[in-house]
């Protein structure tokens, strides 16, 4: 299974849909949700820390 970090490096995607236990948390695209959203912030930069070494 791929991680959200090998998914989104791979493409860019005009809109990405967080979703936490079933219910949308928050949409945008990458940068926004980095920007405003510190649940996906959180997850990227933990898949992307252990993606990268």
């Amino acid at each position: 299974m791929k991680t959200v970090v090998q998914k989104i490096l791979q493409k860019t995607y005009k809109r990405i849909i967080y979703m936490e236990d079933g219910e949308i948390k928050a949409m945008g695209s990458h940068h926004e949700l980095m920007k405003d959203c510190p649940e996906y912030n959180n997850l990227y930069t933990l898949q992307a820390s252990s993606f990268n070494g």
